[in-house]
């Protein structure tokens, strides 16, 4: 059995360079080495690995036009015509493998007919083509020089299920998690693409059925190839010559938000977690709960001024500014968060945060001022601005009031489930021991009573929890 063996273009350059060696010691050693490998074979040997790259990037252009992609297909054209070039001079003797002296290689072939056409077609612009007609003529031209497999059928390429990717949804976005490393997020038509993907079916018939609602599919689909969450083949081989790449890592400040990576333009259809898959969902649980520790800090403060308690309303009020601090940290990606105590000073280190929140949660945490009722309600009534404050910076507006109703408890084991599964699957750290008391008790405040009836808000919380981690 023929044993066969990768060869790359460092190894083939070196047999190359040694075959056109002169030898200055051991010339007779040297030249028996040499004979080990004659130079027609391995110009032969050159000349098909060149054939190879060359089909490879016939492979990409072609599987990229179809997905409506013409300047990146005119540029694996241009790779695919130097190494179909570079493949016809090799069998001609001139195996030099450097791309870079290819203009010369031709000048010593003497075909100067050869040398015109690839100097034409080494372009879209000089022949003035257009991006389809350009791959086109390319493609004819590899055949003339003898490469094979240039009659490239779109109906062979299928899409391909790629391991290690799972699909999540954070409210109403979709989230990405590729090898429980990198967290994406797709704005709601790049969602709709993905999730109406059909694997294992040819390409030309996946563009035109997405088609009939969008014009940039195929372009859609191919980003995600790029960023490695679907894998291209064509009749069974895969196009890994065009590598996995990301886009640049999003640093919006806020970074997240209740439904995930925040979206700062409308036109953005991929966004890139600059922080870790295990960090973000951490960041994200961290924020949820800090979230409902405010709320139920809030109904704590309530009780306390009804019932006169002044010292407990101060404390309340503290507990609500040490986690509006916390939820604000979150928000940008810090995990592991600072303590309660230190929380409110590390939101000066953070960029792009409004000078007046800062400024106002600051100055209400050193002088929490409410040892009687009217400065608890105007202290209160800060409180309140600042809450809407945060709220409306970390796009946490929607959080629900916990404590109002079950239902509101409902929607908020809601949207802590959709984290907290998220964080299960990725072994993250999540604050379930500190919010325990909250879900045992469903929510229930000691100075609010529930109507007989009620359905406990951990019952939902478990039956919630049957539901299936990955979309």
């Amino acid at each position: 059995m023929p044993i066969r063996v990768a060869l790359c273009e460092g190894l083939l350059d070196r047999c190359q360079r040694f075959s056109h060696a002169l030898p200055l010691r051991n010339k007779q050693r040297f030249e028996a080495a040499r004979r080990i490998l004659p130079q027609r074979s391995l110009d032969r040997v050159i000349s098909a690995w060149f054939s190879e790259q060359a089909q490879t990037s016939v492979r990409c252009a072609m599987a990229l036009l179809a997905l409506g992609c013409g300047p990146e297909a005119g540029a694996w054209a241009k790779s695919a015509l130097t190494e179909g070039v570079k493949s016809w001079l090799a069998m001609r003797g001139d195996s030099y493998l450097p791309k870079k002296w290819i203009s010369q290689q031709l000048a010593r072939s003497a075909d100067e007919q050869m040398a015109r056409r690839v100097c034409v077609l080494s372009s879209p612009g000089r022949p003035g083509l257009d991006d389809s007609t350009y791959v086109r003529e390319v493609l004819a031209f590899l055949s003339e020089l003898a490469i094979p497999r240039c009659d490239f059928d779109a109906s062979n390429v299928t899409l391909k299920r790629r391991r290690n990717v799972t699909t999540w949804m954070l409210g109403e976005r979709v989230h990405i998690i590729k090898d429980q490393r990198e967290v994406y997020a797709l704005n709601a038509r790049a969602a709709q693409i993905w999730r109406s993907l059909r694997f294992g079916k040819a390409l030309p018939s996946i563009t035109n059925e997405l088609a009939r609602w969008t014009e940039d599919a195929g372009r859609c689909i191919a980003e995600f190839h790029l960023m490695g969450f679907l894998d291209v083949e064509y009749e069974g081989v895969l196009l890994s010559r065009r590598g996995t790449s990301c886009i640049p890592p999003s640093f919006d400040c806020p970074l997240l938000s209740l439904e995930g990576l925040v979206f700062s333009t409308s036109h953005e259809q991929i966004k890139y977690s600059a922080i870790s898959a295990q960090r973000f969902v951490a960041a994200g649980m961290a924020l949820v709960y800090a979230n409902l520790v405010v709320e139920n800090a809030r109904e704590d403060a309530l009780g306390a001024l009804k019932a006169g308690q002044w010292g407990v309303f101060e404390r309340s009020v503290q507990r609500i500014l040490r986690y509006l601090s916390i939820a604000i940290l979150s928000a940008n990606g810090v995990n592991p968060l600072p303590s309660g105590e230190e929380a409110p000073m590390r939101i000066c280190q953070l960029p792009g945060l409004p000078p007046v929140l800062v400024s106002g949660l600051l100055l209400l945490h050193r002088d929490i001022d409410g040892l009687d009722e009217h400065r608890a309600c105007a202290l209160l009534a800060n409180v309140d601005q600042l809450i809407q404050q945060v709220r409306e910076f970390t796009h946490a507006s929607s959080f629900p009031l916990c404590f109002a109703s079950s239902e509101d408890w409902q929607k908020t084991l809601d949207i802590g489930y959709d984290w907290i599964r998220i964080g299960a699957f990725l072994d993250a750290r999540f604050p379930i021991e500190e919010v325990r008391d909250m879900i045992a008790t469903g929510g229930q405040q000691p100075h609010v009573k529930r109507p007989e009836g009620t359905v406990q808000p951990l019952d939902s919380y478990r039956s919630r929890a049957d539901r299936p981690g990955a979309l």
